[in-house]
């Protein structure tokens, strides 16, 4: 038995913790199944005007080549089109087999999660994840040499607690050599995942290659004639691709960013965040002192959220989302004394633009 150790698969460790996957008695029948919502277990149809991002297709395409693809952004950058156009180029030009399934909240129920996998990949239901997993494994294998693979969508609803985790880690520790997983989240998925970067066999396309360069921009606009406002202020939109197909159809981009991000933002990513809108590019470790927070780490779960050389900076676009709560003196402030505190002011360094009060 092979097991995951913080990325790694090592030999004579359980694949998962002992207790976490245990049997459970099933109860969803047959018929919730079937009743499932639109495109847990088919991905949606191609869009119309479908952009190709070819860098993020290339890492796609060659899903059935390496043990893990991930898909890693905010809401609304285009993963599960994305993943439909792979599956689309896949059916005119067959490189292997997919398996589709899309997963909600209620899935950190393992019990929900064994029916889900277990109908995704057209196996009776097991109440064991032990028993899952062997079927699974089994039915890779019996499509050699084939190449299979998993392809799980809005994996980010699946906490890192979740029995269900360490199901899916259980899986990913046993696949034979035909088999993969393509995993799309808008947070890193809760799997041991790190050594497996660093040896290539895990590759992480992110919000970086996600996003529409000005020429994609320029071509969707192209494609709708009715819209007739300012081709600057699309570019204008950092690239997100929900954003400027909201902009087109004429709706309102920053109600988007409302309902899917800012509304869902905890604690301490609202604190960082207008900390950040307020003083600008700032040191990770001195921004989460301003903003009175154990660390700026939360940041990285947060779209259009830069992190390079250990500082963060937002995009301008987050100025103009989040309305003036009257604090930005304080958080000025704030900064300041951070920054003093640390020897940093005023002492003729550079200080960020916000700072200053």
């Amino acid at each position: 038995m092979t097991g995951p150790i913080d990325g790694c698969l090592v030999p004579n460790e359980p694949a998962f913790p002992a207790g976490r996957l245990r049997s459970v008695e099933l109860s969803i029948t047959r018929t919730e199944v079937e009743l499932a919502r639109p495109f847990r277990f088919t991905p949606p149809e191609p869009s119309t005007d479908l952009i190709v991002r070819p860098a993020v297709q290339e890492a796609l395409s060659g899903r059935f080549d390496r043990l893990v693809t991930v898909l890693v952004a905010g809401a609304g950058f285009g993963k599960t089109s994305a993943l439909v156009q792979a599956f689309e180029e896949t059916r005119l030009r067959p490189l292997g087999t997919d398996h589709w399934i899309a997963l909600e909240a209620e899935d950190n129920d393992v019990q929900q999660a064994l029916v889900g996998l277990s109908h995704c990949l057209g196996l009776e239901p097991s109440s064991d994840p032990h028993q899952f997993i062997s079927r699974a494994i089994e039915l890779f294998k019996a499509g050699a040499p084939s190449r299979q693979c998993l392809v799980i969508d809005d994996v980010h609803h699946i906490s890192e607690d979740s029995p269900t985790a360490d199901l899916l880690a259980g899986l990913l520790a046993e696949l034979p050599a035909n088999a993969s997983l393509t995993l799309a989240s808008r947070e890193r998925p809760p799997l041991p995942l790190r050594r497996l970067e660093l040896t290539g066999e895990c590759v992480v396309v992110d919000e970086a290659a996600l996003t529409f360069d000005i020429a994609a921009i320029d071509r969707l606009a192209q494609s709708h004639p009715e819209f007739d406002g300012d081709i600057e202020w699309l570019h204008g939109l950092a690239g997100w691709p929900a954003l400027i197909r909201m902009a087109l159809a004429q709706a309102e981009p920053a109600s988007f960013m409302w309902e899917e991000v800012v509304d869902l933002l905890d604690d301490d990513q609202a604190s960082l965040l207008r900390m950040l809108i307020t003083v600008g590019d700032f040191d990770a470790e001195l921004l989460a002192r301003a903003a009175g927070v154990a660390s700026a780490a939360p940041l990285e779960r947060v779209p259009l959220v830069s992190r390079r050389e250990g500082h963060f900076g937002a995009h301008d676009l987050w100025s103009t989302v989040l309305p003036d709560d009257g604090r930005d003196l304080d958080r000025r402030r704030s900064a300041m004394d951070v920054l003093v505190a640390a020897g940093e002011a005023p002492s003729g360094r550079a200080m960020p633009a916000g700072v200053c009060v």
